[in-house]
């Protein structure tokens, strides 16, 4: 009945050899051969916990900590420095990600979001391929890194004071896209490659693209057909910040051809440009105030 402790671990069970990293058994189970036996204690490394109702349980893997909250509110923390692992929120969670100054990284999508999902703290959700997928509601206040695209985006995205560093597209944007503060800077031909709706009031928006193709800040692209005719609304609203092109001859904001519709308002924040500021080849473009 005495379960044993190891500072950092937890306790699986029993097994028949030492090596083994799956218990024979666990406190429910039974010896009933007529000998002696050894048995060595089975451990697994702690990686998070999960607090919910003001009690705090350690797991083995992200996704265990995730999947023990159900449908409570609850706060998931990194405790391991670095982890390798992909995990996904599920419609009807509403979970809380402390990263707590640690990594959490995969080879794939490094989080998938269909529930409600805000993600904080000093750490970093880095991908070798695409750090976020986001299709509910999801606030960003942390640092996102990855080798090729940063976040595809199919509900709600808010960026509050973090820090976006993608090696490709910074984010396919599908639905609505809120930046108020931080740093968001792209290495690929798109910062932002924007289908449906984006708000920009705060922080710093910038590309570093250094190939021979055209790249640009902010795109927005023709992904949506009506009546069989690519015909996409695309809205950009900046009321504040900094969207910085510093290539010379691109555009800092551009719709992709003549197909794409929608607004381009400009009521605040900076568009600095070593080429035209606003390309808007067929929708309208309001300008009150701010600087280009």
């Amino acid at each position: 009945n005495q379960v044993p402790t190891k500072d950092g671990y937890i306790f699986k069970g029993w097994a028949d050899n030492k090596t083994k990293t799956t218990p024979d058994y666990t406190s429910s189970s039974i010896y009933s051969k007529d000998e002696s036996i050894t048995l060595y204690a089975v451990w697994s490394e702690v990686v998070a916990s999960a607090t919910v109702n003001g009690v705090t349980t350690n797991y083995d893997s992200v996704q265990n900590a995730i999947n023990s909250l159900g449908t409570n509110k609850g706060t998931v923390t990194l405790i391991k420095g670095e982890i390798q692992e992909s995990v996904t929120v599920a419609n009807g969670q509403d979970v809380t990600l402390d990263t707590a100054g640690k990594t959490l990284n995969s080879d794939g999508t490094t989080i998938t979001n269909n529930g409600t999902l805000i993600i904080q703290g000093e750490g970093i959700i880095n991908s070798e391929n695409r750090a976020i997928m986001n299709s509910s509601n999801l606030t960003i206040k942390s640092t996102i890194k990855s080798n090729i695209n940063g976040l595809n985006n199919t509900g709600k995205i808010t960026v509050n004071d973090s820090t976006i560093e993608t090696k490709g597209i910074g984010i396919s944007n599908y639905g609505d896209f809120v930046f108020n503060s931080g740093s968001f800077v792209s290495e690929g031909r798109y910062t932002i490659s924007n289908n449906k709706n984006i708000t920009i009031s705060g922080g710093t928006i910038e590309n570093n693209y250094t190939g021979s193709e055209e790249y640009y800040t902010i795109i927005c692209h023709n992904r949506y057909k009506i009546n069989g005719t690519y015909a996409c609304i695309t809205n950009v609203n900046i009321t504040g910040g900094l969207i910085k092109e510093p290539k010379k001859g691109s555009f800092a904001i551009t719709t992709s051809n003549a197909y794409t519709n929608g607004t381009i308002t400009v009521s605040g924040g900076i568009i600095e440009s070593n080429g035209p500021g606003i390309n808007n080849r067929k929708g309208k473009t309001n300008v009150s105030g701010g600087t280009i």
